[in-house]
């Protein structure tokens, strides 16, 4: 598959933009083989696990008769930080945030949205 590099790059320089330092890091991977494709301080480890846990996620809700995850999922982690997994037909991308610098309204309402967008728009 191949990616529009320079609107996810795009969406990248956005987000830094919008949520400053409430945003601590980011990646943009391919879903089908964890390949990292974009990213702000990068965590390669990222893409692997959260492969691994959102395909486990969807199976565990489809085998328990509940609806399918649709655009993305947060973790709220220690010390304010959240990770938002993004879901788009081929890429994944992770949030990292620190709430005590930024909304979490912003995300919802402003970054998860661009960041959706973007990737579906990237991939061709």
């Amino acid at each position: 598959m191949n990616y529009d590099v320079d609107r996810l790059n795009k969406l990248l320089y956005d987000l830094k933009s919008e949520l400053g330092e409430g945003l601590i890091s980011t990646t943009i991977w391919d879903k089908k083989d964890g390949v990292l494709i974009a990213g702000e301080n990068l965590n390669p480890s990222v893409a692997l696990v959260f492969n691994k846990i959102t395909e486990l996620l969807q199976k565990t809700l489809k085998s328990s008769g509940l609806p399918n995850l649709k655009d993305y999922y947060m973790i709220k982690l220690e010390n304010e930080l959240y990770l938002v997994i993004i879901i788009s037909q081929h890429l994944y991308q992770s949030l990292l945030v620190d709430t005590k610098k930024i909304a979490i309204g912003m995300i919802t309402s402003i970054a998860i949205p661009k960041a959706l967008e973007a990737l579906t728009q990237s991939q061709s």
